[in-house]
């Protein structure tokens, strides 16, 4: 709650109004809370970072999606990953997902940074 300062003839100096909703899904906040403390907790856990991607995309906050889904590519390139058939598919996978949304920002760095996290896949 916030306070509003009123009038002193007033019998009360200081009123306290409701706080008018931030936004009209708490749920929605709740869920993005649970993940975000789960990235926190598990950083280098792909699924986690992937959820955590594929929520924000749900709910239409393109500007964290780009930087979870590189998050979660730099947690898929664990150890070792091109020497798994099962992380270097989680890698691939991370990819495909990572790849449009460079796209999607348009810009001309973030078409070279998908270009680049392509090569430096491949390389290694």
């Amino acid at each position: 709650e916030h306070f509003q300062s009123t009038d002193v003839d007033s019998p009360s100096i200081f009123r306290f109004e409701e706080k008018p909703p931030t936004d009209e899904n708490p749920l929605k906040n709740r869920i993005l809370e649970l993940l975000s403390r789960s990235t926190s907790k598990y950083a280098m856990k792909a699924e986690i970072w992937q959820m955590y991607g594929d929520c924000h995309a749900q709910f239409g906050d393109q500007k964290k999606v780009l930087d979870i889904r590189q998050r979660q590519l730099r947690a898929a390139q664990k150890a070792d990953w091109q020497k798994d058939e099962t992380s270097a598919v989680a890698v691939v996978d991370t990819l495909e997902c990572l790849v449009p949304e460079y796209i999607k920002e348009g810009s001309p760095r973030s078409k070279f940074a998908a270009k680049s996290a392509i090569n430096n896949t491949i390389k290694k």
